[in-house]
């Protein structure tokens, strides 16, 4: 919902931004990387109903995704700045705070356009990329990191051949995650959105 961040949010914020490892096994052909899994009108998990989750990390180990439509609110920059500790001088303005899953609630991830390069930076789209350093968190609460950018705390994750018995109960459906998808605002209508784009890949 849009609005002010809840109390929970503000408290999710100040645990400090712990570092997960994307590097390993290499992605199997049928990887869904930079794919959209898209919540079946039927889908039984109402955590995850009317969801459209950005994948991230999919291989024979597991997968690991990023849920982009459940806005949890908004924070000055500036308070990101010191929850986080960071030697930044924010800008005025306010940045968004996204639920990106159920595991992990007190852990960072930024999704954002892939002219910005990090030490953590990893490409997972033609134009999308990822990023967990607080070198990009003081860009961003600075005003000058990524183009496009969404603050996610915690994620989505299945273990191995989970997220598949999922696909095959036809619990999700998968459209191609574009960038202009990934970041567009209007989080009401994204779902919805989503769901049409399955319609025309049909």
């Amino acid at each position: 919902m849009i609005g002010r961040v809840t109390e929970a949010a503000r408290k999710l914020i100040i645990v400090p931004v712990a570092v997960l490892v994307l590097t390993g096994a290499a992605h199997a052909d049928e990887s869904l990387v930079g794919k959209l899994l898209v919540a079946a009108p039927s889908m039984p998990d109402p955590r995850f109903q009317e969801t459209v989750i950005y994948m991230c990390v999919h291989d024979s180990d597991g997968a690991l995704g990023l849920v982009l439509n459940r806005r949890m609110g908004v924070v000055p920059r500036e308070a990101v700045a010191e929850q986080f500790k960071l030697d930044a001088m924010p800008s005025s303005d306010e940045i968004s705070l996204h639920w990106g899953g159920p595991v992990d609630p007190g852990r960072g991830f930024i999704l954002h356009s892939s002219e910005y390069v990090s030490d953590s930076t990893e490409a997972v789209g033609p134009e999308i990329a990822f990023s967990i350093d607080t070198r990009i968190l003081t860009d961003l609460v600075e005003g000058k990191g990524p183009e496009q950018a969404l603050l996610v705390l915690g994620y989505a994750g299945w273990g191995a051949g989970q997220l598949e018995s999922e696909l095959k109960r036809d619990d999700w459906l998968v459209v191609p995650g574009e960038a202009a998808f990934v970041f567009d605002e209007n989080l009401e209508a994204m779902w919805r959105s989503a769901l049409d784009l399955v319609e025309v890949d049909l």
